[in-house]
């Protein structure tokens, strides 16, 4: 059984609590996912499966898509709302005209600095550890990308301001931070309320399957019916079409001349191509001009 599952996580589960429930229900070790979701957070979680786990890098690399909910009026430690508050302001002022430039001024290219309770490590050690453990660690800033991201009206919500908002970005890219930073642009303590993350690269939620049917398919051993092909997975890159003879050279590490009349388009990291036959994933390669090298042989 090689493939992915893409599934609509709940609230409440950590994404190693959902690839522990799906190892046992397949029967299945190798399953990892390709983007962790908080445990309050909900939406698209892409698992892995068997041989498909050697593509994980791949689709981990994608953009993502989230909408959620901003608090201002109070910040947290983890700069959710599963934290300690530690900075407040009671019925924060609503300016729907500040939250906007505050959001656009965070779009683009922007040195991100992520949340004390990450799992970014830190010698050795995950920074949430060190949170925990009264030791936080001063994280660097990094570079991320912010595609998009909208801010709706602020609505009051007992002491707080509450506002919908959507965002676009990059791999790393945290919206925890997002939310954090923001409110400091406009002097307000916020946090993030709640997030959904509604896609991760061409995988969306309208796709994903719901909790209640992933645990049902467990428990009645058809899970495996919605395992999803890695060809599928990997659907939006050129695709080299293989004539019989071709497998067995990819299988032996040699390399193809690039037929033109063979090569469909399609979008992925630069320079890289899926090989298929009969519509089967045989290899991820690289094409470097007329030839096609093997990078990770997956039918065997």
């Amino acid at each position: 059984m090689n493939g992915v599952l893409v599934l609509d996580k709940p609230a409440g589960l950590t994404s190693h609590d959902v690839v522990g429930r799906v190892r046992r229900w397949l029967g299945i070790r190798r399953i990892g996912h390709t983007g962790t979701l908080d445990p309050d957070a909900t939406g698209v979680l892409v698992l892995c499966v068997g041989k498909a786990t050697r593509i994980a890098e791949y689709l981990s690399g994608e953009d993502k898509e989230y909408i959620g909910v901003l608090a201002l009026g109070a910040a947290t430690d983890t700069d959710d709302a599963s934290g300690e508050v530690i900075e407040r302001m009671p019925n924060p002022p609503a300016d729907p005209e500040a939250l906007r430039r505050a959001a656009a001024a965070l779009t683009g290219e922007i040195l991100q600095r992520p949340p004390a309770f990450s799992a970014v490590r830190v010698g050795g050690k995950r920074a949430y550890d060190l949170a925990r453990a009264g030791r936080p660690a001063d994280l660097p800033a990094r570079k991320v990308q912010v595609y998009r991201f909208d801010v709706g009206m602020p609505t009051p919500r007992g002491e707080l301001l509450e506002a919908p908002f959507h965002v676009a970005c990059s791999k790393g890219t945290y919206v925890r931070s997002l939310c954090r930073d923001l409110g400091a642009k406009v002097g307000i303590p916020a946090h993030m309320a709640s997030l959904r993350r509604v896609r991760q690269g061409p995988f969306t939620v309208e796709q994903a399957l719901p909790w209640s049917e992933v645990q049902r398919g467990g428990e009645e051993g058809r899970l495996a019916e919605a395992v999803r092909p890695m060809l599928w997975a990997l659907r939006t890159w050129p695709r080299f079409t293989l004539l019989a003879g071709e497998v067995d050279r990819l299988r032996q590490g040699r390399e193809l001349m690039a037929d033109p009349a063979r090569l469909s388009p399609g979008t992925s990291p630069p320079g890289l191509l899926v090989a298929a036959y009969q519509d089967q994933l045989v290899a991820v390669c690289r094409r470097n001009g007329e030839r096609i090298f093997p990078l990770k042989v997956l039918l065997t």
